[in-house]
């Protein structure tokens, strides 16, 4: 019954306005699920919640504090960075207990064994394999881990099987992960095909997902050197009230602090414009 109850709530929690209060509720709710787990075992919709819940935990405050701690004040981050490797790691694993035995291990299989596993995934499998990737990628942007590296072009294409199993994966988050991937990737990336899923992310939102807007502007117009459309970007954010989506509040409020602190940090990532 607390379960039924917490998956009935969920949607209040998306929809928090107060940064500082929804960053306490998560703390205290995972944790609460996880006790849920200890009791009830592997419910599919226990598994689901808590695998979007660290997820989100891990990219919308750890992450967070990890850019202010390391971008803008030049700290080491290593314990940020070692909370975050827990939260993801636990997203990661419930993920995979969600999924048929091929498709759990789907970032560490040869090339031959990915492909027949990802051919046989059915659409009950996009949500669990695209946060599984999201955890691997989104510790991957943070630390810059080599093990995690040599993964990306596995990452990309489970994404890409997600958006087929999917093609409107929670307003577009599958497109926009990849377009962000695909923009930021040193190597192997493809600006082009980055700016198309990145625009198609943002048209299955209406541009009411801000994130889409803060992501476009950090990865493919920092990738492009394009200065101008970085600060525009960011600045029809600002200009956007996080109320546009009553739904993804929550996304939205934390989308306008980061537009802030990136319009803060932007000069470090372009030349200096000519006197």
């Amino acid at each position: 019954m607390a379960v039924d109850l917490a998956a009935r709530t969920k949607s209040s929690f998306s929809q928090e306005s107060d940064l500082e209060l929804a960053r306490g509720a998560a703390a205290s709710g995972l944790k609460q699920l996880e006790g849920f787990l200890l009791v009830t075992g592997k419910r599919p919709d226990l598994l689901a919640m808590l695998t979007e819940g660290f997820c989100g935990w891990g990219a919308g405050f750890l992450q967070d504090d990890w850019e202010v701690a390391v971008i803008e004040r030049g700290a080491d981050g290593a314990e940020i960075a070692a909370s975050a490797r827990s939260a993801f790691g636990r997203c990661a694993r419930y993920a995979a207990w969600q999924l048929p035995a091929p498709l759990a291990r789907i970032l560490e299989l040869t090339d031959a064994e990915a492909q027949v596993a990802l051919a046989a995934a059915r659409p009950v499998d996009a949500a669990p394999l695209y946060w599984l990737t999201a955890a691997h990628a989104t510790l991957l942007g943070m630390t810059g881990e080599l093990g995690l590296a040599l993964r990306l072009p596995r990452m990309l294409a489970v994404l890409r099987r997600v958006i087929e199993l999917s093609p409107t994966f929670e307003h577009g988050q599958a497109h926009l992960l990849l377009g962000v991937l695909l923009s930021a990737a040193p190597v192997g990336g493809d600006l082009e095909e980055g700016g198309r899923q990145l625009a198609r992310a943002r048209a299955l939102s209406d541009g009411r997902l801000l994130i889409v807007d803060v992501l476009t502007a950090r990865a493919h117009a920092v990738a492009r050197g394009d200065r101008a459309r970085f600060v525009a970007l960011l600045t029809r954010v600002l200009a956007t009230s996080p109320a546009v989506f009553p739904e993804q509040r929550l996304s939205n409020e934390l989308a306008h602090r980061m537009a802030r602190r990136y319009l803060r940090l932007g000069a470090r990532w372009f030349a200096p414009l000519p006197r």
